[in-house]
């Protein structure tokens, strides 16, 4: 509407536009999933989950500023309110297909929102997409210097999974899944994996972010392997090797070694 396009015609930098953005619709969204999910506990997805989510993507988009991407107002609006959803469909079905319920909550909250966000419908596809961690249809997260809604939403999630807090994330949910105790470990790092290889794959040049990510990514490697009893000794002393196997500080050779040993 015209407030809307005053307030972005005075706006001069990208911290204004986001900051506009979580005016509009930070506070609303939060209080909506805080009482659903008060309703619904799910420590590992709830509201928290989907503000940190926020919060890395608000940090993504000021590194692709930096360099030069093509960032919008409507792209911020998307990937906030996206972030703010994503994991929604949680209330309805812990399995990993739930994006379709998340699209279902989001629209019925957008329904009846006088200034609804300029791109609705790709909002709602990267909310029910957003958990497919084979990573075969997003695209990459920059062509041509416009941003990928869906990549930069799997990118922001994916780093919610690092590190300490983490741990805790998986365990809660594979246990709700029927994982058993002594499989989480390998599962942890199969998926694991598989979000920071698609990280680095997209962000490599963004420094601030590896600088930022890759020592939470080892770390949270060495605290599954602590708590693996089988093969640990062994697995321990291949890990050592995986990363003396790059001099240049290249992350892959972790990567593949967590792969292996979740598969075998």
């Amino acid at each position: 509407n015209q407030y809307v396009e005053t307030q972005l015609y005075l706006m001069k930098t990208i911290s204004e536009q986001i900051q506009f953005a979580e005016n509009t619709w930070l506070q609303e969204s939060f209080l909506f999933l805080k009482e659903s999910f008060t309703r619904t506990p799910l420590p590992s997805h709830d509201h928290q989950h989907h503000l940190r989510v926020w919060l890395n993507a608000k940090f993504l988009l000021q590194q692709l500023h930096k360099q030069g991407v093509n960032i919008d107002y409507s792209f911020i609006e998307a990937l906030l309110i996206s972030s703010l959803f994503h994991d929604s469909g949680m209330l309805k079905n812990y399995e990993q297909d739930h994006g379709s319920a998340g699209r279902n909550i989001c629209a019925n909250f957008l329904r009846n929102k006088e200034n609804k966000p300029e791109k609705v419908e790709e909002i709602l596809n990267a909310i029910e997409k957003h958990d497919n961690k084979l990573y075969n249809g997003p695209g990459p997260l920059v062509s041509d210097r416009i941003p990928n809604l869906l990549t930069a939403l799997n990118i922001s999630d994916d780093l919610d999974a690092l590190g300490t807090i983490g741990i805790y994330r998986y365990s809660e949910i594979y246990l709700m899944r029927g994982i058993p105790l002594e499989d989480l470990g390998l599962k942890i790092m199969a998926n694991l994996s598989g979000r920071f290889n698609n990280f680095l794959s997209n962000c490599r040049f963004l420094p601030e972010m590896l600088w930022m990510h890759k020592p939470r990514f080892i770390q949270q490697i060495n605290n599954v392997l602590q708590n693996i009893s089988r093969r640990s000794d062994e697995t321990r002393k291949e890990y050592i090797t995986a990363l003396r196997e790059d001099d240049n500080g290249n992350i892959f050779p972790l990567i593949s070694f967590a792969r292996k040993k979740s598969k075998g």
